[in-house]
């Protein structure tokens, strides 16, 4: 594998990590509603969410070393599709035509920045 699959991938572990951990953040939070929650509910979601977000910082800071903040920041920006997203398949969320459009002008708009 050469360095710019190599670094595409290691980019694309580390949105999947920080994706991975904001929902799984939401998730134990949607334990927290109105009742005492036990922690065995609450603190496994919680912690997956925290090894999620640290793994994907320490990718990050290890693909700032190799590239520009320019080339990897759009991809970055993908993050709020890609949660939107999630957050409707995994947490049943509703995916409204706001939401649809947003998602559609994101990706238009970081397919710019990427193609420049």
């Amino acid at each position: 594998m050469n360095a710019p699959q190599t670094i595409l991938l290691l980019a694309l572990a580390s949105q999947i990590l920080y994706v991975m951990g904001e929902l799984l953040f939401k998730a134990a939070m949607n334990h927290t509603h109105g009742v005492r929650t036990p922690w065995r509910r609450f603190l496994p979601p919680f912690l997956g969410g925290c090894a999620g977000i640290a793994g994907s910082f320490v990718l990050w800071l290890g693909l700032l070393a190799e590239k520009p903040l320019s080339f990897l920041y759009p991809l970055r920006s993908l993050n709020t599709v890609v949660i939107a997203l999630g957050a409707v398949i995994f947490l049943r969320e509703k995916l409204t035509p706001r939401l649809i459009v947003s998602i559609v002008l994101v990706t238009i708009g970081v397919g710019l920045v990427l193609g420049s």
